[in-house]
């Protein structure tokens, strides 16, 4: 019998885990396909008329490509639509020097699967060890999770506590306005709660309100900018006189928000409305005027150019809440009448789902 190695175990073990099966989804052959081009997310959203935006969901996977939109992929990088879809296998080719050596790998095979299996448990036995043990100390804290990490006592002292004051709190929006403010309202439910308890809500340090208790909680209506992160500080006051203090951290109010922009088309080819949900990490422009209260429902659009009306338009939006991102052309490279060598304007009125309404418009030069 053939004395089979240690070396030939590891040898063996090495080819099995070079001809691993990689599994991709759409978004990551997208991002394969689109890196190998050596092609930056804008440049691929350019050559598909969309955005940067669009091509970066497709590529994390939050979204998914259009019918049309795989089409045109499958035209750009050379491949098949069935290629696109679904989880494709592909196998990594084995080198040739390992048929010649087939009938020896056969034979160590059932050791080398023995030692894969062994590492894949240990690693599992291990793995679940941790979980337990991290379950366990979240158990644990649970009851001690604060909405804050300061706490301030009536002697004045400023104290490190991991123990909130409040069994619960909540902050939601109840009315937009015009004037790109919103009232939120600010409940608060004590944990030590006697009858003649009063709660003082401060607000960035600008806005004081006491209020006393309404059902079962405290609660207060102020009014900030849309894009507020405000800092809330609650007083308990006990009728003996006795303050205590919590700081509830706020790091998005606003979930409803939209962003409008008004883009030229890449190649020059005309010029789109992007509408795209936003939420506090994405929003850096710092300006309020391209944001929506809530979903659009309607907008109309006019391109002038030299005081000359060129084009019109009106698109009503149904079924829009499907959505967290919309494209709309509203000039293409065939209009008539405007001269694509010099500057035009684009007007923008748009309403959302609040009633709300937005006017934007921009100066564009196509070439």
């Amino acid at each position: 019998m053939q004395k089979i190695l240690f070396i030939d175990i590891i040898k063996a073990q090495k080819r099995i885990f070079e001809s691993v099966v990689f599994i991709m989804t759409t978004g990551e052959k997208i991002q394969n396909l689109r890196q190998k081009k050596g092609w930056s997310q804008e440049r691929l959203g350019q050559e598909l008329n969309l955005s940067r935006q669009s091509i970066s969901k497709w590529e994390s996977g939050t979204a998914t490509p259009t019918v049309d939109n795989l089409k045109e992929l499958a035209k750009i990088f050379d491949v098949s639509v069935d290629s696109l879809l679904g989880n494709e296998i592909n196998i990594l080719e084995k080198d040739k020097k390992e048929e010649n050596r087939k009938d020896k790998f056969i034979k160590i095979l059932p050791f080398v699967l023995t030692g894969v299996i062994t590492v894949v448990l240990i690693g599992l036995i291990i793995s679940q060890i941790n979980i337990y043990k991290r379950l366990e100390r979240l158990e644990n804290n649970l009851s001690v999770i604060p909405n804050t990490v300061y706490v301030n006592s009536n002697n004045g002292g400023e104290t490190n506590t991991s123990v909130s004051l409040f069994t619960s709190w909540d902050i939601t929006v109840k009315k937009y306005y015009q004037n790109r403010t919103m009232d939120i309202l600010i409940s608060v439910l004590p944990k030590s709660d006697v009858e003649g308890t009063k709660v003082e809500f401060s607000i960035t340090d600008e806005q004081v309100i006491t209020t006393e208790k309404q059902g079962q909680s405290y609660n207060a209506v102020v009014n900030v900018p849309w894009v507020a992160e405000p800092t809330i500080n609650a007083s308990i006051i006990k009728p003996d006189g006795t303050i205590e203090n919590e700081t509830l951290y706020v790091n998005w109010i606003n979930e409803d928000l939209f962003e409008v922009r008004i883009e030229p088309a890449y190649n020059a080819r005309g010029v789109y409305v992007e509408f795209c949900k936003i939420y506090g990490m994405d929003y850096i422009s710092g300006s309020t005027e391209n944001l929506l209260s809530g979903q659009p429902s309607f907008f109309k659009w006019k391109v002038t150019q030299d005081g000359k009306t060129i084009k019109t338009g009106t698109e009503k939006i149904d079924n829009y809440e499907e959505y967290e991102s919309m494209e709309q052309t509203i000039l293409d490279e065939n209009i008539k009448g405007l001269d694509k060598n010099k500057k035009f304007s684009v007007t923008l009125d748009i309403t959302d789902v609040n009633g709300i309404k937005t006017t934007l418009e921009k100066d564009i030069q196509l070439y």
